[in-house]
């Protein structure tokens, strides 16, 4: 099975290599174009060689293509691996500059407050030995500090009175923990409010268990590790088995209420709120919640999108469970979301599992941050620009193809064209990055010198109040764009947009000391495919059927029957498959005009 993977995803990318190559070399031969002209550098020696000693050129390519191509690729790397491609190859390469750029954040070409505070949270938990030695403290701390967690304090703990759901929720936000354990509260755009601006969502909440006893998202796994927490935390195993069971029967009556009430969202006010549900303090709730930002109070003219019918069933459910059962759910979550922040063993990770689970927490807590540390750190401008003109180029040769296409109809032309015309790209960084404006929005963010825990709850609090600051504001939705440094390049739908990432273009894709047919032929390849999916989504198809005369669909019905039987029936012996042809085509598409691109090249 690993083989079957290694194979293919050699083979989808090398194979468009070795066709440039091969075409190059046929190119130079028949027309005697003198040796000087071929690129005899370093850099194409190196790439070269790494073409060739992943194919096996003992096979004939026309006998056996996909071992012609990589042949040799399995034999060179790990065999017990599931998959081995590209994308696994840019990951850890990125990895390794990354974790070489934060341990010596001297080095970094913008030293600013944002890029400091990652490299500083990447040392605190890269920092083993005081994670173990610092042990459960710093979360035992917190607990005390949110009410303590009744299966710990067993029976010293007494309050009932002052918790119930709203207060732990006003708490919860207030330290930096999940604090949508009953109602997700969000802040989003609405046509619905006069001015276009972000409102308030009561919704119901994401849970990711589920009452399927077999799932690894079980409500028994719920309340099996909450048991195992509460014993590491000292709780012995009796009474956490006892005390706990009664929180998992919350969280099954949290799920049904979630899954089975009808959804209906609708638009409320203060006052109605209150009339609905008097038993909730809402006032109070929603000052204990935006306590932690300077977002402006709510009053009686503010709109809220309510999904009533979920509430309904909420304050049943909360009316009839005790404050002891609510904080024993609360912070059962708690203790779950911070054991990966602290260390109860005395056992040190490897450092290369370590590293990855470091940077994961890092891109997961600051994505932002850690994609324009990466990107503004080892992005080439001039390698930017080029990939940018390379885009540009690229689809001006797709729509070359589409007017040349004898069998479309002018207003079916006109429209492909047009959505080729309107697509935009974002290539290695945004722009912003660099501005002291987006810079200032972090002056704010402090992180904890010596407590990784607390370092976290300090960014999501951060966050949160970056988030409710934007209460009866307006935002554009393109800001809140990022580019993951470490994606592979995609075609997003939404806004007829190419990505490609920082990480991507620090591989061995790109070079701008090799000569274009190189560059076309790998980079370009990827750039092509995704250009491709701009007209594979059913909408676009559905547009482009409904303006296509009736002759045109029979052409477009006979060509693509064509090339699905062809690719349908090709079957690759050495993973005893057969080739997807619907993936195939779009294949098929890149490289036709990244070859009339080649050979405009060769010819200009």
């Amino acid at each position: 099975m690993a083989s079957k993977f290694v194979i293919i995803n050699c083979f989808n990318f090398f194979s468009a290599i070795v066709i440039y190559l091969l075409m190059t070399v046929n190119f130079i031969s028949s027309k005697s174009v003198a040796s000087t002209n071929v690129c005899l550098m370093e850099d194409c020696r190196e790439v070269a060689k790494e073409i060739f000693v992943k194919m096996d050129t003992n096979v004939q390519p026309c006998d056996d293509f996909y071992r012609f191509v990589c042949g040799n690729y399995i034999k060179i790397n790990t065999p017990t691996w599931t998959h081995l491609d590209l994308y696994e190859e840019m990951q850890k390469n990125s990895r390794i500059m990354y974790a070489s750029l934060l341990e010596n954040d001297n080095s970094m070409k913008i030293i600013k407050k944002p890029f400091r505070q990652i490299s500083k949270l990447y040392k605190l938990c890269m920092d083993q030995s005081t994670l173990i030695k610092q042990g459960a403290k710093p979360l035992l701390q917190i607990l005390r500090q949110l009410g303590g967690w009744p299966v710990l304090d067993g029976n010293e703990w007494n309050n009932e009175i002052n918790n119930d759901w709203t207060s732990i929720t006003g708490n919860l936000i207030k330290s930096g923990f999940p604090f949508d354990l009953f109602i997700k509260f969000s802040i989003i755009n609405s046509s619905q409010s006069n001015a276009h601006s972000r409102v308030i969502l009561l919704d119901r909440p994401s849970i990711k268990y589920n009452l399927d006893r077999h799932s690894l998202d079980s409500v028994d796994v719920f309340y099996n590790d909450s048991v195992i927490n509460a014993m590491k935390l000292g709780v012995s195993k009796e009474n956490a088995e006892d005390e706990l069971k009664k929180s998992q029967e919350l969280l099954i009556d949290l799920v049904n209420i979630t899954k089975n009430t009808k959804i209906n969202s609708r638009v409320m006010y203060l006052d109605g709120m209150s009339t609905r549900w008097p038993s909730i303090n809402w006032t109070g709730y929603f000052a204990s919640i935006l306590s932690i930002s300077s977002a402006t109070p709510i009053d009686t003219n503010d709109l809220f999108i309510v999904d009533d019918f979920y509430i309904d069933e909420l304050v049943r459910l909360m009316n009839k469970t005790r404050s002891r059962v609510l904080m024993n759910y609360a912070l059962s979550r708690v203790v779950e979301e911070s054991m990966i922040y602290i260390r109860l063993e005395n056992i040190t990770h490897l450092p290369s599992s370590r590293l990855k689970l470091c940077l994961d927490i890092i891109a997961e807590r600051l994505p932002n941050i850690f994609d324009a540390t990466f990107a503004l750190n080892y992005v080439d401008d001039n390698k930017r620009n080029e990939v940018i003109a390379m885009v540009k180029t690229i689809r001006e040769q797709f729509i070359k193809i589409i007017e040349q296409a004898d069998w479309l109809s002018n207003k079916t032309k006109q429209s492909a064209v047009e959505k080729l015309m309107s697509m935009t790209s974002m290539i290695g960084y945004l722009d912003e990055w660099k501005t002291e404006e987006w810079m200032k929005q972090y002056n704010n963010l402090e992180l904890d010198e010596e407590n990784l825990l607390r370092s976290i709850l300090s960014i999501i609090r951060f966050k949160t109040a970056f988030l409710y600051q934007t209460h009866k504001k307006h935002i554009d939705d393109e800001k809140k764009h990022t580019i993951r440094m470490d994606r592979m390049p995609y075609y997003g739908s939404a806004k007829n947009r190419i990505v490609i990432s920082a990480g991507f273009l620090q591989h061995v894709l790109f070079n701008n000391n090799l000569p274009k047919y190189i560059n076309y032929g790998r980079m370009g390849f990827f750039i092509g495919h995704e250009i491709a999916h701009c007209f594979d989504d059913i909408e676009e198809l559905s547009k482009i059927n409904k303006n296509l005369m009736e002759s045109s669909k029979k052409k477009f019905h006979e060509e693509t029957t064509c090339m699905i039987n062809q690719y349908s029936n090709y079957k690759v012996e050495a993973i005893n498959s057969k080739v997807q042809y619907s993936h195939a085509i779009i294949l098929f598409l890149s490289q036709t005009y990244m070859y009339s691109l080649f050979i405009f090249f060769m010819f200009s």
